[in-house]
């Protein structure tokens, strides 16, 4: 049985790099198949944008948030999942930031400043682990996802539980 979900937020990919990336897969496709032909480049582009979106559709996009009383759970696609027990948080404060000063851009960031799982935008959640790690997870609604977590972290901090996976 699955536990009552405390936060639930997700995030598409901002609509401009949607078209940028579509754009240069039609581009790419193209300059693969145009050697043979116009036909070949016009089914080539079509092909490689098809195929490019359906593996980005089901591993990297959107960023799904899920707190439960005992985890945070980050979901980008289908397939790529991340779990942060809530016991493991020591702190948890919206923040406003810098994505490519501080991350290098939106997506999965590692940097100098810790992990960063972000989709668009430039606010969201600063974790400070109890070991001392850093993970900023990206959210339009910071302080409702802040709240969300300490609440799920004092909670289990009164009655741990375990939640198989």
């Amino acid at each position: 049985m699955t536990p009552p979900i405390l936060y639930e937020e997700t995030q598409e990919l901002a609509w401009p790099w949607s078209a940028v990336g579509l754009w240069s897969m039609l581009v790419g496709g193209w300059s693969l198949g145009a050697a043979r032909g116009p036909v070949a480049g016009l089914v080539g582009a079509a092909a490689f944008a098809l195929g490019a979106s359906a593996l980005a559709a089901a591993f990297l996009f959107p960023l799904r948030t899920r707190v439960f009383a005992d985890q945070i759970e980050l979901r980008f696609g289908r397939y790529t999942r991340f779990l942060i027990p809530v016991n493991e948080i020591a702190s948890a404060e919206p923040v406003t930031y810098h994505p490519l000063r501080d991350y290098g851009g939106w997506g999965i960031r590692f940097s100098g400043k810790g992990r960063a799982y972000s989709m668009r935008g430039n606010t969201g959640v600063q974790l400070t682990l109890t070991d001392g790690r850093r993970i900023l997870i990206g959210s339009g609604q910071p302080a409702e996802l802040a709240a969300a977590i300490r609440t799920a972290r004092d909670s289990a901090a009164r009655s741990p539980t375990i939640r198989e996976t």
